[in-house]
């Protein structure tokens, strides 16, 4: 999990959170070609016939009510005779909510490494910052899954989702 040391550079100093978004957008500008590029890859994945987009929306309810006939009737039957407390806990709708948090978390590594296969193209101010905040994060003692964390939060909250 992401330590509290390294989610304190991002939510407990404000003001260093907005300096570094700021200096990741002066980063990165000239460098809307490489975002484009990384984009591409959104879009075949939500547009892909054979891959259905993940629904960001999912809950219990909703997952019950996409399956087949035969298992509705098999969790109703459940939550009617008391074998199962809610369509929640079936294992059915359990399933069908799993699988959509797989498809989901498919989506989004496949999303992510299209930024990383595309990280040459990177603006090399916008490296450069990445690599300072590594470096910094680095010497405050992170381990290498909260410095790529960081990063990565970094890039997402201040350069993909304003974009």
């Amino acid at each position: 999990s992401f330590s509290e040391a390294a989610r304190s550079v991002l939510v407990g100093a404000p003001y260093a959170t907005r300096l570094l978004g700021s200096l990741a957008r002066i980063a990165t500008s000239g460098g809307p070609a490489w975002l484009s590029r990384s984009l591409v890859t959104v879009h075949n994945i939500a547009c892909s016939e054979d891959h259905h987009a993940p629904d960001l929306f999912a809950d219990a309810f909703d997952c019950y009510s996409c399956l087949d006939d035969v298992a509705r009737q098999a969790v109703d039957t459940a939550v009617a005779s008391g074998s199962c407390g809610s369509i929640t806990e079936h294992e059915l709708v359990a399933a069908a909510l799993s699988s959509r948090a797989a498809a989901l978390s498919e989506s989004c590594e496949a999303i992510l490494r299209a930024f990383v296969d595309r990280a040459q193209d990177m603006p090399p101010l916008l490296r450069a910052l990445l690599a300072a905040v590594r470096a910094r994060a680095q010497a405050r003692g992170f381990n290498t899954t909260d410095m790529d964390t960081l990063c990565t939060r970094l890039l997402v909250e201040c350069v993909l989702v304003p974009a």
